[in-house]
């Protein structure tokens, strides 16, 4: 974490932001030839009013009906105003069966504060690559930088739809304005958007 976003107190793109998504991204793995896909995710949000601190409660839904979606290798930790770095621990990380079809995997980070970063990250598997796991640029926080990495075999083409994307401006140097702030690069294979 450096040290402009361990001291940061307000987020000056949005002052009245209780929280505020540092940094969001995720690598994708799609293969043909096995037909599954692993998405890496690694989100960091600094906490900046106390109205923020229940984001420390984490619940990744997956659709677990016969195994076709599932998290892995979740780590977790705090790091406080004072530096000191608190790990969640393997033995807080629990399954959660939501209904037949849906689990869940849930943790809450330890000792949230006002000021502290929250870094989590895991690895998600899913077996339909005719439509991999969406990926959001945008919460109800801001996200002051987002990014998606898709690998995937020469023997497959996708689509992309993109969704809330109806004011991307075209600059000159290939990358978009969003609403004219945002801005948003979509290189093939790598999607990234910074000040949503």
């Amino acid at each position: 974490v450096t040290q402009s976003d361990r001291l940061m107190t307000h987020y000056e793109q949005d002052s009245t932001a209780e929280a505020v998504v540092l940094f969001d991204y995720g690598e994708m793995d799609i293969s043909y030839e096995t037909g599954n896909y692993n998405l890496e995710h690694y989100r960091r949000i600094k906490i900046l009013k106390e109205s923020a601190l229940d984001r420390g409660n984490i619940s990744i839904p997956y659709l677990s009906y016969e195994g076709r979606e599932g998290v892995q290798k979740v780590e977790a930790q705090i790091i406080l105003p004072n530096n000191e770095v608190i790990k969640v621990e393997d033995k807080d990380v629990f399954k959660e069966k939501i209904s037949e079809y849906w689990s869940s995997i849930n943790f809450a980070i330890p000792n949230m504060q006002v000021g502290a970063v929250i870094e989590y990250r895991y690895k998600f598997f899913g077996d339909n690559i005719v439509q991999p796991r969406e990926w959001y640029f945008q919460y109800d926080i801001p996200v002051k930088h987002s990014l998606l990495e898709v690998n995937f075999s020469e023997l497959l083409g996708y689509m992309y739809l993109f969704q809330g994307a109806e004011y991307l401006e075209k600059q000159e140097d290939g990358t978009y304005l969003f609403n004219g702030v945002a801005n948003v690069s979509l290189e093939t294979g790598r999607y990234e958007m910074k000040d949503v």
